[in-house]
């Protein structure tokens, strides 16, 4: 049976952190956060990749080096204090239309996420119909 829906990654890419400037930047295992965590989603079996980011630096190198899919934050979604992650994610999902997808939020802090997780979950959202997420 076909599938009515894809599986997105939505990774979240803010660029104004206080703490750490420029940590989805920053490099692990010589590879950038934000890239490592696109290519281990795309291991992982998604159909597609959205980087949701508001920083300039990454969205040149989607465009000039990677091709990569990109979502450029609004303005008022770019603080880092007047609004949740569910923010973000709710109004991307509905000004690209994503309702009927199935979305994966793949955040670059969390390097340790594997791909072979990223697919198990694929496969428990694909063979559970009573399941609303996984995580």
């Amino acid at each position: 049976m076909e599938r009515q829906y894809e599986h997105i990654a939505v990774i979240p890419c803010r660029a104004g952190s206080k703490r750490f400037p420029g940590k989805n930047r920053a490099m692990f295992d010589g590879v950038e956060l934000w890239r490592r965590t696109v290519h281990t989603a795309l291991r992982g079996g998604v159909d597609r990749v959205i980087v949701n980011t508001d920083d300039e630096k990454i969205i040149n190198k989607i465009i000039y080096e990677d091709n990569f899919e990109y979502y450029e934050r609004p303005e008022h979604l770019r603080d880092g204090k007047s609004y949740r992650i569910d923010d973000v994610l709710v109004e991307m999902v509905k000004t690209l239309k994503l309702e009927n997808d199935i979305i994966h939020l793949i955040q670059c802090t969390s390097p340790f996420i594997r791909h072979f997780d990223i697919e198990d979950a694929i496969e428990m959202l694909d063979c559970q119909d009573d399941f609303d997420s996984v995580q």
